[in-house]
């Protein structure tokens, strides 16, 4: 009986170790209730049901921890995206943000998908395709009021998006190695500039500087924050064809920003705060969707090297 007693207590305390080293599921718990509960009764003889439940415990212990073992974190390069929600004049730019998502997993960069939580109350009609902008009465309509960090969703369906307030913290965006901001006139709205700001202010500035991409405006609020910065959104002064496009690009000289044309293929490096950019559907030169595809996945290779080198200089900063 003693020899029992003992076994019991030493399952106990086998088992109470696995719970403290391991995830806790409820499986590992019930086994932890039902040991101790053993060893705070007397304790019986064993018989045969006794024997079957025993080993059925241990086999699903042993499975348990098979299992556990199999779930091993996901050690590829992370990045962040922040998204302004979904559609051209309004959002982001889907062929932009698709195109980027394909290409980080072409080279095993794993994403995680921000969008703020503002109201696009003034959406435009996408359906129409001439710009037409009215203001949204029933949700039930096609482009119905809505919240970016909602709307994102269209772009990346099977993603969870998370809250962009998120990022504005080191401490919070310490695991990145990367930040990319794919383009859209909805990333030119004042409401996700304030978001954005903090983001790029915390991944560009600081001993933990990291490297960011942008994809056409989506490089629009930077000079607001990096002084200076050599950057592409596609057009200049000397290539603008539109008004909107013009005051883009004045904004962002007005703001100390030092605008470069860009091919649809090109990127652009500013060394001083390490930002890669590339024009996507802004880029000077005639286009299609596939030259866009190919652009990004040239900004995606540029930096690859660049995050995966940061993430390793800060591994134990990281854990």
């Amino acid at each position: 009986m003693l020899c029992r007693f003992l076994s019991l207590r030493f399952q106990a305390a086998n088992v109470c170790k696995l719970a403290a080293t391991r995830r806790t599921t409820s499986l590992t718990f019930n086994l932890l209730l039902h040991t101790s509960r053993a060893c705070k009764g007397t304790p019986k003889k064993p018989d045969e049901t006794e024997k079957v439940t025993e080993k059925k415990a241990d086999s699903d212990l042993s499975n348990l921890i098979k299992r556990t073992d199999s779930l091993n974190i996901d050690e590829r390069p992370s990045v962040a995206v922040l998204l302004a929600g979904c559609g051209h004049w309004d959002g982001t730019l889907p062929v932009e943000a698709v195109s980027l998502a394909i290409h980080l997993d072409r080279r095993n960069i794993k994403a995680d998908y921000y969008a703020g939580t503002h109201r696009i109350e003034w959406a435009i009609n996408h359906s129409l395709g001439d710009g037409h902008i009215r203001y949204p009465h029933e949700f039930a309509e096609p482009e119905a009021l809505r919240i970016a960090h909602d709307d994102a969703r269209r772009i990346m369906e099977a993603t969870i998006i998370h809250d962009t307030e998120n990022l504005i913290d080191y401490k919070c965006n310490r695991f990145y190695g990367g930040l990319f901001i794919p383009g859209g006139d909805g990333t030119t709205n004042w409401l996700f500039l304030k978001d954005m700001w903090p983001v790029v202010h915390s991944f560009a500035n600081g001993k933990k500087e990291r490297p960011i991409g942008t994809i056409s405006n989506g490089g629009y609020g930077t000079a607001e924050v990096l002084s200076g910065v050599k950057i592409t959104i596609g057009k200049t002064e000397e290539t603008v064809s539109n008004f909107l496009e013009d005051q883009w690009v004045k904004y962002m000289t007005e703001s100390g920003a030092n605008l470069q044309a860009g091919g649809v293929r090109d990127v652009v490096h500013c060394e001083t705060y390490n930002i890669y950019s590339t024009p996507g559907h802004l880029a000077y030169d005639s286009h299609h969707y596939y030259d866009i595809y190919l652009g990004v996945g040239k900004l995606v290779d540029a930096m690859k090297e660049n995050i995966e080198r940061w993430q390793i200089d800060n591994n134990s900063d990281c854990n």
